[in-house]
């Protein structure tokens, strides 16, 4: 029982940060839905149109971000705290000479553009605002994962709190300015966001770039970004198959299932950016692969049962909700019951991930995201066959292919912890 208890105290600002995480996401999901009733959809798809590349800007951090957030607790964990602000010091150059050079690409591309009437005031401003956001989203990257103890988590717990105060305090904005109230918003917090990890970042030293821990970082960080991206990209091929394959109906049907999909999950994903670190640091510290496998193990297990839990409930609630609140997507309703486990099956997955990216172990991923592609893909031929429904079919498809993956996960992970 003693055991017990420091265990939960121990854990206890992980619990906290998973919280103030999932807070966050849901007042972020409420501005959503306000955004959606008070903004008109051409001018929020003018807006998106200027963001969609954010996601694309951080490939040219080049996975260094994803590297000092796996070196920086290892080589603490194994008490080389020079080594581990080395490579911190030469993380933090990096990016700041890459978020200023992208400023002034950025302001030179604007210029031309404006200068040649190829776009106008308001086209300028949303450039600017959007490229601010990837910037922003860059720096956060690379700032959130210096923050590597439970004392730091706790400093993180606050800030996620500010921002979800922000949240609901900048609504008027919208209200009041409309679109521009909406960029104004996303500006601000973002910005703040930035500033509030800079003001409390754990490592307040002066950042110098070394060739070398350049290298290493790169060898590191990059095979862990591009494989998380691509697993990203692979679970959008039920989208894909509607998109190429079904209407805009069908794809429109099958937003309630991704959107409440993309929210359970915000459950591991807070989850993991705690427990990462922690067993990365442990085993730095051991060098113990049996300690990893089964933290991770341990922590499936009870992840596994809230998650389950989480998503009867939801299986329940949907027929009631959907029609009260979108009344229009009632028929998308057993495909969101279905991707709701589809979301059970992958965030066990998520943790099996993070375990072997602790351990380095790079080189499954080709076969664990490869089997989910091709997996969704053929499943989602035969079920569609089946049912003759292609919504449907997808559904099915991506539920059944998480849950082999499960095990899949598993094997793998077993076999890393005997090599």
């Amino acid at each position: 029982m003693k055991k017990k208890l420091t265990n939960i105290k121990k854990h206890s600002a992980g619990g906290r940060y998973v919280v103030s995480g999932l807070l966050m996401t849901f007042t972020s999901l409420i501005t959503g839905f306000i955004v959606l009733s008070w903004i008109k959809p051409e001018e929020l798809g003018r807006w998106q149109s200027y963001t969609v590349f954010i996601g694309y800007v951080q490939l040219l951090a080049l996975g260094i971000p994803q590297g000092i957030n796996r070196e920086l607790p290892y080589w603490l964990g194994k008490d080389r705290i020079d080594t581990a602000l080395a490579k911190l010091k030469t993380a933090g150059a990096f990016i700041n000479k890459l978020v200023v050079a992208l400023y002034v690409v950025l302001t030179i591309v604007a210029i031309v553009l404006y200068t040649t009437k190829t776009i106008e005031k308001e086209g300028l401003a949303m450039l600017m605002f959007a490229g601010s956001l990837a910037f922003f989203n860059i720096q956060r990257s690379f700032l959130g994962a210096t923050y590597r103890t439970s004392k730091e988590f706790a400093k993180l717990t606050n800030i996620q709190l500010a921002i979800s105060a922000l949240y609901v305090l900048l609504i008027p904005l919208i209200y009041v300015f409309d679109i521009w109230g909406y960029v104004a918003y996303q500006f601000v917090i973002n910005g703040v966001f930035v500033i509030l990890f800079k003001i409390y970042r754990p490592y307040k030293i002066k950042y110098n770039f070394n060739k070398e821990d350049f290298i290493d970082l790169f060898k590191v960080g990059f095979p862990i970004f591009f494989w998380n991206y691509i697993g990203v990209i692979s679970r959008s091929v039920p989208r894909l198959v509607l998109v190429i394959f079904g209407s805009p109906l069908l794809v429109g049907l099958f937003a309630p299932a991704a959107n409440i999909n993309n929210a359970v999950l915000a459950i591991p994903k807070f989850l993991n950016r705690y427990l990462f670190p922690k067993m990365t640091f442990k085993f730095g510290q051991d060098g113990n692969k049996e300690n990893v496998f089964k933290t991770a193990l341990q922590t499936v297990k009870y992840l596994f049962l809230v998650m389950l839990g989480v998503g009867l409930v939801l299986v329940f609630l949907l027929p009631y909700a959907i029609p009260i609140v979108f009344p229009k997507y009632k028929d998308g309703i057993l495909a969101a019951q279905i991707m709701v486990f589809s979301g059970v099956f992958y965030s066990v997955n998520t943790v099996f991930h993070v375990a072997l990216n602790s351990l380095k172990e790079f080189k499954f991923f080709k076969y664990l995201i490869s089997f989910r592609l091709f997996s969704l893909l053929i499943c989602s031929y035969v079920f569609v066959t089946i049912y003759d429904d292609l919504l449907l079919g997808v559904s099915i498809a991506a539920a059944v292919t998480e849950c082999i993956n499960m095990f899949n996960y598993y094997v793998f992970l077993k076999k890393a912890k005997r090599n």
